[in-house]
């Protein structure tokens, strides 16, 4: 089970798209306005809430991101594999398959012994 959820999560993480956006919370209005003043150019959306709550969304560097998609797709063919060989097994067996994922499989409970 812990090396189905390592798996799990570093495919997920190998495979992120890239953020596109980052949001920064002010609380005072000196703060907002430097960081304005200072970002100007990235800045998407700007937001006031009340009196001393502000809201800025600034676009977020693709250089900035990091991804490993090859990674990702190793483990995904590897996952695949592994659960072919299990759905050939249950094949052979006569045993039915009502659905497949990369990392289950549902099959009646009587089954499961054979």
């Amino acid at each position: 089970m812990i090396y189905k959820l390592i798996m799990n999560s570093s495919y997920g993480r190998n495979l992120m798209k890239a953020i596109e956006y980052e949001t920064h919370m002010f609380y005072n209005q000196k703060d907002y306005e430097i960081f304005e003043s200072r970002n100007y150019n990235q800045i998407y959306e700007s937001t006031c809430f009340g009196k001393n709550c502000y809201k800025i969304k600034t676009y977020k560097s693709l250089l900035d991101h990091f991804s490993s998609p090859h990674v990702g797709c190793n483990i995904l063919s590897m996952s695949k594999r592994i659960m072919n060989e299990v759905m050939c097994l249950a094949e052979d067996n006569g045993i039915s398959i009502f659905y497949q994922d990369t990392d289950s499989m549902h099959i009646p409970h009587d089954d499961i012994s054979r």
